[in-house]
């Protein structure tokens, strides 16, 4: 997990504690890995699992449903690292009683190495912005805009040319 926390901000993921605490949250994007997969039939014979995942803060169970389960088979692997979207609902006016459900299933593998449209680098002095010399020309599919900030002057250039850049190689420069 600690791979992924990078991209945790941009994604607006939390911990699975945070979002099931949080009444008024009631949908986020929880990053853990599957620790173990119980594949179950309803009385239908429709497929569900009972999944146990570990984020960077506890381990917890999630019912996925047909639905879900069956689209997503190939993801839900022990060991992945994916990307949930959970969606929390209430019974009743106490709001005792609440329902969480899996809305989507990504791999941070696939996020992480997901091509960016645009981006913007914030500088304060031109020796940082020799670290996007490496950036490629060839399969360019990224928008590069550089803000220029010192003291109360602040400057904004855009490259003519698109670059090829995604989340690890974002890292990689350590801007």
């Amino acid at each position: 997990m600690n791979q992924y926390k990078t991209i945790f901000k941009q994604y607006n993921i939390l911990s699975y504690d945070e979002f099931e605490s949080d009444k008024n949250n009631l949908s986020s994007n929880i990053a853990c890995t599957i620790l173990k997969v119980q594949e179950k039939k309803t009385q239908k014979g429709n497929s569900y699992a009972i999944l146990k995942f570990s984020d960077l803060s506890s381990v917890f169970e999630i019912f996925i449903f047909s639905d879900i389960f069956e689209s997503n088979r190939d993801l839900l692997i022990e060991g992945n690292s994916i990307m949930i979207t959970l969606v929390k609902s209430f019974n009743g006016e106490s709001k005792n009683q609440k329902r969480i459900n899996v809305k989507k299933i990504v791999l941070l593998k696939e996020v992480i190495n997901k091509p960016i449209e645009n981006i913007i680098f914030k500088f304060s002095n031109i020796e940082q912005m020799d670290k996007l010399k490496s950036l490629s020309k060839i399969d360019g599919k990224t928008n590069v805009k550089l803000l220029f900030q010192k003291y109360d002057e602040k400057l904004v250039f855009e490259l003519k040319e698109k670059r090829k850049l995604d989340n690890k190689l974002i890292n990689e420069l350590n801007l």
